[in-house]
């Protein structure tokens, strides 16, 4: 079993829901076994309190913390029946991403082409913990780029408990994103947490 495509960064994740996989050094010893399978039980439990959510969404979700892919399957099932009400569907686009993945989209829009969609690097998302999800808005098959109907979706929904909302963020808005705030109030203080 593995949760995202890195050892290293599932590890991480592992260490931080308190299942204690020990040094994050990509490799797969016993300690980071065993926290598997307590993940894989964490993970089985919240999805027999939820709705099953579109595979895309699901994908995303099972790179989350098990507390975070609860407040988030939770709220997703409650935005998916609000969205449809306004002729749209949303799906969770982005979970985890590894500290490269991270870095990759840094350097977009400065060292590769693109635009940016990122102010940090490797280690500095709330992504790169497993305690940040991203959602869009579709209009058919269209994805949605204007702020208004995200705004509009959330205020509707609401926000879940322990979340932060980048919507309500004032120096940089970020309608699509939601972040775990519940357990580590900081990124200081999940980074402390992730090395076992």
């Amino acid at each position: 079993m593995t949760i995202t495509d890195d050892v290293k960064t599932d590890q991480r994740l592992l260490n931080l829901a308190g299942f204690k996989a020990g040094a994050v050094d990509g490799v797969v010893g016993p300690k980071t076994r065993a926290a598997y399978e307590h993940w894989a039980a964490a993970v089985a439990a919240v999805k027999g309190e939820t709705p099953e959510p579109d595979a895309r969404s699901a994908g995303n979700l099972a790179t989350l913390l098990p507390e975070v892919q609860r407040g988030a399957r939770v709220w997703l099932a409650k935005a998916v029946r609000c969205a449809a009400v306004y002729g749209l569907s949303v799906k969770i686009i982005c979970g985890t991403r590894s500290w490269a993945e991270q870095d990759a989209l840094y350097a977009q829009g400065r060292t590769r082409a693109g635009a940016r969609v990122t102010n940090v690097r490797g280690g500095g998302s709330w992504h790169n913990y497993g305690l940040a999800f991203d959602i869009g808005l579709f209009d058919g098959g269209r994805y949605v780029t204007e702020d208004g109907p995200y705004k509009k979706l959330v205020q509707a929904v609401g926000v879940p408990a322990g979340f932060e909302w980048g919507g309500n963020w004032t120096s940089f808005k970020d309608y699509p994103h939601m972040q775990y705030v519940g357990r580590y109030g900081s990124l200081a203080a999940a980074k402390a947490a992730m090395n076992g």
